[in-house]
């Protein structure tokens, strides 16, 4: 009898022994560490890191996510044109927490818990940039110093399964990096003249005789610490592969060649004076360009080929037009940078028989309308041209209402950046409202 009690008692122990081991502990705490998958997206402005996936060691509790429990600080190293000789220098910026949520490892939204956690943070003109300007070369690069400190404010909620999170240690370092342009693909091309090249590419999913080929400004080429997505993401060239622009356009493979370094360098070696281009209507990289688009013309079976360009890429457009002429089927030139000084009337003449529609802004400082377009356009007409189209603006402003300036009205982008509007799908000829984009789709019907 009293052997089978004492059993009893041992498993009654034993029981409560199990059961106290399953309970979590109302005053335990743990600490997190993980790294973080960083998102860049390309805006009318240019490009911005918006978002960041972290990953963490274990799960923490979605209900005890608070954006007012994080801190993210935002360290890189810039460079400002305007104070060239304050050099290379550290910044320090608070970045706004817009949303704070559990999700999947590619930012969607789970319930319950989950060892990702997603952060959306500002991205505005003033806010989120990534790119460095580099002093010494007339582009835009990946920065080689970019960190985000993540730190858990003093008094924060976050739970994880129950336990009270006392330390979250997150690298600073971004581990990898998905841009909203990761639907095209990069390869090189060599050319006759070993000018070799950096492009991007796309190919819908039925198969296309079109091809678009986007040109892009002045600070999207190069060749150090760079690629093409940096000239899909500094403004929204990328819309070129979305539903929209190919919708209209009637589907297009897309060629976004990466000039190593202007297209207006005309020695292939020449550099900015006084931080502007000292052109004389040429360019080193004519030939090797028109072999690349050959090259990926044959490669997709392409027959209708257009040519679209701003700034740097509108000149090379512009170039490109008086050179080969109705080998391509029609040249979209937006604040195209070709003074008008350097066409001479024989090029007027071969020019006013092409599709061509200009885009461009009355306030653009940089590309002057009156040296430019304006002179042009009369020359062009003057020649009796059938299909030049002009669209132009006072201003190039923001539309959506989202981004204002310091006074509270909408932001103002500056009138050489056309290729805004042209990119939102909002240009239209001043006097008989021809849309770009479908004139661009009626040039390959």
């Amino acid at each position: 009898m009293k052997k089978s009690v004492k059993i009893a008692m041992l498993g009654a122990l034993l029981m409560v022994g199990v059961g106290l081991s399953g309970c979590k502990s109302d005053n335990k705490s743990v600490s997190l560490k993980g790294d973080y998958t960083a998102y860049l997206q390309g805006n009318d402005w240019g490009e911005n890191l918006s978002q960041i996936t972290v990953h963490l060691n274990q799960k923490v509790d979605g209900d005890s996510l608070n954006k007012k429990d994080f801190k993210i600080t935002e360290v890189k190293d810039t460079f400002d044109w305007t104070k060239p000789d304050k050099g290379v220098f550290e910044v320090k910026n608070l970045r706004t927490i817009q949303a704070v949520y559990i999700s999947d490892k590619t930012g969607k939204k789970v319930k319950d818990s989950s060892e990702y956690v997603t952060f959306k943070m500002g991205a505005t003109p003033y806010e989120g940039r990534y790119y460095f300007l580099s002093p010494d070369a007339a582009s835009s690069q990946y920065p080689e110093k970019y960190e985000l400190n993540i730190k858990l404010q003093k008094d924060a909620k976050l739970t994880s399964e129950g336990n009270k999170v006392e330390k979250l240690t997150v690298s600073p370092k971004i581990k990898s990096l998905k841009t909203d342009a990761d639907q095209f693909k990069v390869a090189k091309f060599h050319a006759k003249d070993n000018v070799d090249y950096q492009y991007a590419y796309f190919e819908p999913k039925e198969k296309s005789d079109t091809l678009v080929v986007w040109l892009h400004g002045l600070l999207e080429g190069g060749s150090k610490n760079t690629d093409p997505y940096i000239t899909l993401l500094s403004n929204k060239a990328r819309i070129l592969a979305d539903e929209p622009f190919q919708k209209t356009i009637g589907n297009a493979n897309v060629l976004v060649p990466q000039c190593p370094s202007f297209w207006m360098d005309k020695s292939g070696k020449d550099e900015l004076v006084n931080g502007k281009i000292v052109s004389d209507g040429t360019s080193y990289y004519l030939d090797s360009l028109h072999e690349l688009i050959q090259s990926y013309k044959e490669k997709v079976g392409a027959k209708k080929v257009l040519i679209a360009g701003c700034s740097n890429g509108g000149y090379m457009g512009m170039l490109m037009a008086k050179t080969y002429g109705k080998e391509y089927d029609g040249y979209m030139l937006i604040c195209e940078a070709m003074e008008d000084r350097f066409l001479s009337d024989s090029d007027i003449q071969k020019l006013k028989d092409l599709p061509l529609y200009f885009v461009y802004s009355k306030d653009d400082p940089t590309v002057i309308p009156s040296e430019n377009e304006e002179p042009t356009i009369a020359r062009l007409k003057a020649a009796g041209a059938k299909n030049v189209q002009v669209a132009h603006f006072e201003h190039i402003v923001d539309q959506t209402g989202k981004i204002k300036d310091e006074k509270g009205q909408p932001y103002d982008f500056g009138g050489h950046s056309s290729w805004v509007y042209f990119f939102d799908n909002a240009v239209n000829t001043n006097d008989t409202n021809v849309n770009a984009w479908e004139w661009l789709a009626a040039q390959v019907k």
